[in-house]
């Protein structure tokens, strides 16, 4: 499995809740989650990149401010990217 953190964009970081993950030369379907840091999964979806498709917007507006974990997988790539809620 590959590992860069390099490979997507979380604009904007920090965020309000609402937040897209921008692809960086990776495409295809992806698992992703959002962890707090107690361990626990807030969202968890499925998510699409490619060259034609939009970047959709994740909504967690019911979350509490803190610091959160971004994990996208699939069976080739694991990337891990944070992001702060105000």
């Amino acid at each position: 499995l590959e590992n860069n953190p390099h490979q997507v964009q979380i604009i904007p970081n920090p965020s309000s809740g609402i937040f897209h993950v921008i692809p960086n030369g990776i495409e295809g379907t992806f698992d992703i989650q959002v962890i707090d840091v107690s361990g626990r999964i807030v969202y968890s979806d499925k998510i699409i990149f490619g060259a034609n498709l939009s970047n959709p917007a994740i909504i967690l507006e019911s979350v509490t401010s803190g610091i959160f974990f971004i994990n996208l997988y699939n069976k080739d790539i694991v990337i891990v990217e944070r992001v702060s809620i105000l």
